[in-house]
């Protein structure tokens, strides 16, 4: 039986509501799955011409990711601090009449603050999406103005890279025309089999999370045009320490290319939540 504090509700709801908060905590990087859709054909507001279309990228389009809040479920008191949480960090609660408590909580990708995972079969349709979109029916004969996504950090299973060496200049390429604003390649060590979307047509993925290997990062150096290693406290397998080096050695050339001033390649390991924390 867990321990209970009776003297909890005699304390001034200032430190009541102090001691509620201290069980929260800002959620870390979320895992958000990859799937086709996200990059639309909307009619152009800065052309006279009718015709024009602007590329734009729709980040919605993504799967929502579950949270666990088991402080919502306490007490009135508990809830509405709960609530206040959630609205801070863009968390909505759903109906879900399946479901004991019968509500859900959820939360929908952050393009600057989470990370969009490409499962390794999942490549080929990441790196071609926004040129089959160009080519679609409706967008021949039309001038499109190129958009450029707003997504901040990404994230591939090794092995990807290991199975091509032809896999990181097509990085570079997809980098260089579609999503520039990327500063965090996540080199995911050892995908777990079930780290897959999970399809129960409520469009909301179990939580995955980012857990770092330890094992350092390589850092762009943007005043000598190159990478700096930086030791982590554990030393990663050579073979992948050379496979990461050689990834971040040829992103570079991206990098000067696009006068890109920020990024990092980080080898990391993918952890399973169900807890928020």
């Amino acid at each position: 039986m867990s321990p209970q504090f009776h003297l909890f509700s005699l304390l001034p709801p200032e430190l009541r509501t102090q001691i509620w908060l201290s069980a929260f905590s800002t959620p870390p990087p979320t895992f958000y799955f990859y799937k086709p859709g996200a990059w639309k054909l909307t009619p152009c507001s800065c052309s006279l011409d009718s015709s024009a279309l602007d590329f734009v990228f729709d980040h919605k389009v993504y799967d929502a990711v579950q949270l666990d809040i088991p402080l919502f479920f306490v007490n009135r008191e508990a809830r509405a601090i709960a609530r206040a949480w959630m609205r801070e960090n863009d968390v909505e609660e759903v109906e879900d009449g399946e479901r004991e408590e019968r509500v859900v909580f959820r939360k929908e990708f952050n393009p600057v603050k989470d990370v969009l995972f490409m499962p390794y079969d999942q490549w080929e349709k990441f790196a071609c999406e926004g040129v089959n979109r160009g080519f679609a029916n409706d967008a021949l004969g039309r001038y499109l103005h190129s958009g450029v996504s707003t997504i901040m950090n990404l994230a591939l299973p090794v092995e990807l890279f290991q199975s091509s060496t032809g896999i990181i200049l097509e990085l570079g390429e997809v980098m260089e025309q579609w999503y520039q604003h990327l500063q965090v390649l996540y080199l995911i060590i050892d995908p777990p089999s079930d780290l897959r979307p999970v399809n129960d047509g409520m469009k909301i993925q179990p939580r995955w999370n980012l857990k770092d290997s330890e094992g350092g990062s390589f850092i762009w150096n943007y005043e000598s045009r190159s990478f700096d290693y930086r030791q982590g406290e554990e030393t990663l397998d050579p073979a992948l320490c050379a496979l990461i080096r050689e990834i971040s050695m040829k992103l570079g050339e991206e990098l000067t290319k696009n006068n890109i001033i920020e990024f990092e390649t980080r080898p990391v390991f993918a952890v399973k939540q169900s807890a928020l924390e």
